[in-house]
């Protein structure tokens, strides 16, 4: 605050007070009436004088109030300045991230633009190949019906000609004899010469033209001749080809011979296989006596929940119904065993009720069921080939720490038509359940029948239509064993995004043991085969990572042929892939919680969480 400003009026009546003792000094030494006057006029100009001191001392007290009053509103209009200055520089800050972060969703976007692009180009690119192969193809079949349409025509000509010619060979026999005739009729004129000679005359003539007229017929003759040799040409080359298609239809004789002979050891193998299977399903009911309990309660006073899906939850009332009936059963399963008696139901309650196999969900076609497990697997062992995984499955993800009777969002990423992912039904009131699959007919079929899970058909790179952090759990059964390197890394990253911090993985990969079967035990068709795999090991020992393409794959089903002949084989096959590599290259986006060696003795479980 600023100091008082000196007050002026102060002094001025100070003055006047001496001078008025001074004239009243003079008034008492000359005794002066006019000096009285005077003084009383004084007197009064200093009372008036007092008076304005007064006032303007009041004044001068309602200023310093007022400027006591302006000091303090200054100081408050500084401190708002000082706030308004420190929101301006908040809010200036704030313009900065948010102008930063509009660039990098710009520069996001025009990424995604990019990779549209591409793959818009792509496209265009398979599709202009597709109609140039169309056209081709056209081309192909046009030239194929002008060449069968000359054939034909060359043998109708062929046939003219061979008519033509005997007509020829039959009228150069007339003509001959007619020669004669008219020869032996000219000797019969010599001898009558005289009495003929004009007769004579116009036989020379006729003889001239017959003579021109066999000329003809002799250069005709020559010129059939020639034809008949191009004729034998023809049949000779016509001989030649069906020489070549005898041969050709004894090469596929003999072929025939030996895919009869590959078929007859594919149903001996089948049945070996069978016949394993069987030891197989005895030896898991051993097995099954002594696994421990799977703890798993999803509702109090019964085994199992209330389903969202009808079908399901029809099976769920049917198995309880038969829960109820069977002492034995509850005795082995009690009430907390949710996981092991569904397995159970499905597994040996289907045989055993003739109801609950009519409530299950349904098998795809044949031609699907060969697409995703091969043809040797028919739609018995497709489905329990998908029990025994998703058994297998689940235990996997409650080892990494996901418990599904918790809750979540669960991927089954590769699903094809749900072979695994229909029996985690059993948690479809806790989890919300998803599939994908670069296979779209797969996709609709599960659209069309497994209404307990949500399915989205992907293309065969990233990115996939899910959002970031999306899933809290995600397994992946046999795909990242038929990738390459660049394109398992690139699908790798892409489940990253769309799981959430701490979420669970299970990866299926084949490892070492299943490279050993496939060079010391015998497979049908084995790919790739034992001797180009031993030759191979060093590159897996060396580098962990080892990809064969398909390049070609041959069916029995030519819808399933028909399948993959838009497929790039060079980007599909079969991979193999070591412990060491999982440890040191998946571990940029998740921590190995475990890598369990061929729970199903072929592939290696790879059990991971999302940093």
């Amino acid at each position: 605050m600023s100091e008082k400003p000196p007050r002026s009026s102060e002094y001025d009546a100070e003055g006047t007070s001496d001078r008025i003792r001074e004239n009243r000094a003079r008034l008492g030494r000359i005794e002066s009436a006019e000096l009285l006057d005077e003084a009383a006029h004084l007197a009064e100009i200093q009372r008036h004088r007092e008076w304005q001191v007064e006032n303007l001392g009041r004044h001068a007290e309602n200023l310093e109030s007022d400027l006591s009053t302006a000091a303090e509103r200054i100081r408050q209009l500084e401190a708002h300045s000082l706030d308004l200055e420190n929101a301006r520089d908040v809010a200036v800050t704030d313009a900065q991230n948010l102008r930063q972060r509009v660039a990098e969703r710009e520069a996001h976007l025009a990424n995604i633009d990019s990779e549209r692009d591409e793959a818009l180009a792509d496209a265009l690119h398979l599709r202009q190949m597709l109609e140039d192969r169309n056209v081709h193809l056209a081309n192909v079949e046009s030239d194929r019906d002008e060449a069968l349409a000359d054939a034909c025509n060359l043998r109708l000509d062929l046939e003219d000609r061979d008519s033509h010619s005997a007509n020829v060979e039959h009228e150069l026999d007339e003509a001959i004899v007619d020669v004669r005739n008219l020869r032996q009729r000219l000797v019969e004129k010599d001898v009558h010469a005289e009495n003929l000679e004009r007769e004579r005359d116009e036989a020379r003539r006729d003889i001239r033209n017959l003579r021109e007229l066999v000329a003809e017929r002799d250069a005709h003759l020559i010129h059939v001749e020639h034809t008949r040799d191009e004729a034998l040409a023809e049949a000779r080359n016509r001989r030649r080809i069906l020489a070549e298609r005898e041969a050709h239809f004894a090469n596929l004789e003999f072929e025939r011979d030996e895919a009869n002979e590959d078929a007859r050891n594919v149903r001996r193998v089948l049945a070996d296989r069978e016949a394993r299977l069987e030891d197989l399903e005895s030896h898991l009911r051993n097995v099954e006596r002594r696994l421990p309990r799977r703890p798993t309660r999803l509702a109090e006073g019964r085994m199992f929940p209330k389903s969202p899906d009808p079908a399901t939850d029809a099976l769920f009332r049917e198995g309880e119904r038969l829960l109820d009936s069977r002492e034995d059963i509850r005795e082995r399963f009690g009430d907390d065993a949710a996981a092991g008696f569904w397995y159970w139901l499905l597994w040996h309650g289907r045989r055993e009720e003739e109801r609950i196999a009519a409530l299950l969900p349904p098998v795809p076609d044949p031609h699907l069921i060969s697409r995703i497990v091969g043809e040797q697997q028919n739609a018995e062992s497709y489905f329990r080939a998908g029990l025994v995984d998703w058994w297998s499955i689940d235990g996997s993800l409650r080892r990494t720490g996901f418990d599904p009777t918790g809750g979540g969002r669960v991927l089954d990423f590769g699903c094809g038509c749900g072979r695994i992912l229909s029996s985690f039904a059993l948690y479809a009131d806790r989890c919300e359940l998803h599939g994908a699959d670069v296979d779209a007919e797969s996709i609709r079929w599960c659209q069309a029948n497994l209404p307990v899970a949500q399915f989205a058909a992907i293309d065969d790179a990233p990115p996939t239509p899910y959002d970031d952090g999306f899933f809290d759990a995600v397994y992946s059964f046999s795909v990242f064993s038929h990738l390459p390197e660049q394109r398992h890394l690139d699908w790798l990253a892409e489940l990253a995004r769309i799981t959430r911090s701490g979420a669970s993985l299970v990866v299926t990969i084949q490892g070492e043991a299943v490279a050993r079967k496939l060079m010391h035990e015998s497979t049908v068709d084995p790919f790739p085969s034992a001797s180009e795999l031993a030759r191979r090991m060093p590159d897996l020992d060396e580098s962990g990572f080892l990809f064969f393409p398909y390049r070609r794959l041959a069916f029995q089903d030519p819808r399933v042929s028909a399948h993959f002949e838009d497929w790039d084989l060079e980007a599909y096959g079969s991979t193999f892939i070591l412990e060491d590599y999982v440890r040191s290259r998946w571990t940029e986006w998740f921590d190995v919680v475990e890598i369990v060696f061929s729970p199903d003795d072929w592939q290696d479980h790879v059990l991971l969480r999302r940093r």
